[in-house]
């Protein structure tokens, strides 16, 4: 069965998988090592770290080397 993305991606399951990645990558960004903290301290913006997708194969089966922890910015550049 093929999953819908944007009814996964604001489901709880999604939410709950998607602060588990950011757990296991210390709410820190892989492209440019800003912290949570850091965006927060810095620019005042909480909950900025995403979590992207780098492929759409394992929708609903991610692991993490599916996908990227990153801060707003870097998601921004790359298009997310």
């Amino acid at each position: 069965m093929k999953i819908n993305y944007y009814e996964y991606i604001v489901s709880p399951e999604w939410k709950e998988k998607a602060i588990d990645f950011k757990n296991l990558r210390n709410w820190t960004c892989e492209r440019c090592n800003k912290s949570w903290f850091f965006m927060w301290w810095i620019f005042n913006i909480g909950n900025h770290i995403t979590v992207h997708h780098k492929n759409y194969k394992c929708l609903g089966n991610e692991t993490i080397n599916d996908v990227e922890v990153l801060c707003w910015n870097c998601h921004k550049q790359i298009g997310g």
